[in-house]
């Protein structure tokens, strides 16, 4: 509903102005879709969350492999 995670060939495929591919991006070609920047997961809509990455924040399907207990987030190191 936000133009974000279906599949993208070129930045024609994702809503103008709302999202970008992330093949625009250099990401792998098995990797292709619509993204945003974000801060947080209620920011992606339903089914996406914020992925924290060296490269960026942005937007990404929980089907891209992750489920929101186990998708990458930034988080306070353990004490042990």
């Amino acid at each position: 509903d936000q133009g974000i995670g279906g599949y993208c060939e070129t930045q024609a495929d994702c809503v103008k102005g709302k999202s970008t591919c992330t093949g625009a991006l250099g990401a792998p070609d098995n990797a292709w879709f619509c993204t945003r920047l974000c801060n947080s997961d209620p920011n992606c809509g339903d089914g996406l969350y914020c992925a924290h990455d060296p490269r960026g924040i942005v937007c990404v399907p929980i089907v891209c492999g992750y489920t929101d207990a186990d998708a990458p987030r930034d988080a306070e190191p353990d004490s042990d």
